[in-house]
């Protein structure tokens, strides 16, 4: 498998808490607000567009009227292709303004008797410009289906899912609010003021505008401190 050197190195943290049970996390950092984020996650019938190794998403029906999600990725396991199907109840969580969580539990599925975690979204403490993700997942494949193929598979894939995640956010969501934000002409000496725009954009001092405008006044016959040229001394004609 090539790897891009340009791609973000995202460390995988695995946890055995059984013989035939794996948590796998990892966390990304996205340059945009929480808010951003979040759309694309809950996005959930258009996640397979944002994340690569999903081949379908889609929401169905819950007996309980709660978010049910049924998705299929498409992955290889020692050269051999791979195609695991689950269905998931999603459980969407807030803790404040800079901090959501969406809980999911796996209702079936051929391959797992356990699939269940979570995404952590939360604002960067000091920067409600950035976010960081985490993805958190306990799985436990389901009768003889071996467990280290599997660690490997979504060890491999969850830092791809998060940079999808990552990309589909940025795409979506081109500048933060701030870079968005018109910008406020500079200030003349301190004063409440702002300098002027000429017609090419250009940004004009006080004494630019001034030249300009007795230039002005000057084709037109007029003076800067008369009406008709005979007004006062003052100003240059």
């Amino acid at each position: 498998e090539t790897v891009d050197p340009n791609e973000e190195i995202i460390p995988v943290c695995i946890e055995r808490p059984s013989s035939n049970s794996r948590k796998i996390s990892a966390t990304i950092i996205i340059d945009r607000p929480i808010d951003a984020v979040w759309s694309i996650l809950t996005d959930y019938d258009n996640l397979s567009e944002h994340v690569t190794n999903l081949v379908q998403s889609r929401l169905v029906a819950s007996p309980t009227g709660g978010i049910r999600l049924f998705q299929e990725g498409a992955q290889k396991i020692v050269g051999f292709d791979f195609s695991a199907s689950l269905t998931m109840d999603m459980e969407e969580r807030s803790s404040g303004p800079t901090q959501r969580q969406i809980n999911f539990k796996l209702v079936e599925s051929r391959f797992f008797s356990v699939f269940d975690g979570t995404w952590d979204v939360t604002t960067m403490k000091g920067d409600d410009t950035k976010t960081r993700l985490l993805y958190e997942v306990l799985i436990q494949p389901n009768g003889p289906v071996p467990v280290m193929p599997l660690e490997w598979r979504i060890r491999e894939d969850v830092p791809t899912n998060l940079r999808s995640v990552k990309e589909a956010t940025l795409r979506n969501s081109p500048t933060t609010p701030a870079e968005s934000a018109p910008k406020a002409l500079p200030l003349l000496n301190g004063t409440n003021t702002p300098l002027a725009l000429d017609a090419r954009g250009k940004t004009q001092t006080r004494g630019e505008v001034d030249a300009d405008g007795r230039g002005a006044q000057a084709k037109n016959g007029v003076k800067a401190n008369g009406a008709n040229g005979d007004g006062g001394d003052g100003g240059g004609g």
